[in-house]
């Protein structure tokens, strides 16, 4: 096969795998494939605590504080959790418009998700927030995942 074939197969691939990816359905959808997207960066990344029931969950009444229009998710460092707001599990599309509306680089669908998982997961690997080696930590995430999605790895 060569690099012409192989892209249009990825393309083709890519492009079910999107179909798939819910934009505005239930909530319990796209947290499925939030917990898909950590199993298959925990395999690469053995450092990662072990998946647990409520390592991804709706966000509780008492984070409340914590998320406003402008911060969609939020990572507890102790307890190993993220809290994703009820918004964006229902409508990824409020998400990306928000980036859009500060020029950040935007991603949509499946990988929107991947950027924010590995965002917030990265601040229970990173003591501190935001700095020069966050963001390379969570490059070196992110850019794992980019590549199983590529060599369609991300999709069996």
């Amino acid at each position: 096969m060569n690099k012409l074939e192989a892209y249009e197969k990825y393309q083709l691939e890519r492009k079910e795998f999107l179909k798939a990816t819910p934009m505005d359905k239930d909530p319990d959808e796209t947290l499925n494939i939030i917990i898909h997207i950590y199993k298959k960066l925990k395999e690469k990344h053995i450092i990662l605590p072990k998946l647990k029931k409520k390592t991804f969950r709706l966000t509780p009444n008492k984070c409340k504080g914590s998320l406003n229009a402008r911060n969609v998710a939020h990572s507890h460092r102790e307890s190993k959790q993220v809290c994703f707001s009820n918004s964006l599990l229902k409508r990824q599309k409020d998400y990306t418009d928000i980036l859009n509306d500060d020029n950040w680089q935007v991603y949509e669908g499946t990988f929107m998700l991947i950027e924010l998982v590995t965002h917030e997961i990265t601040h229970w690997l990173i003591q501190g927030s935001h700095n020069q080696r966050f963001y390379a930590r969570q490059t070196v995430l992110f850019m794992t995942l980019i590549n199983m999605v590529i060599s369609g790895e991300f999709y069996r």
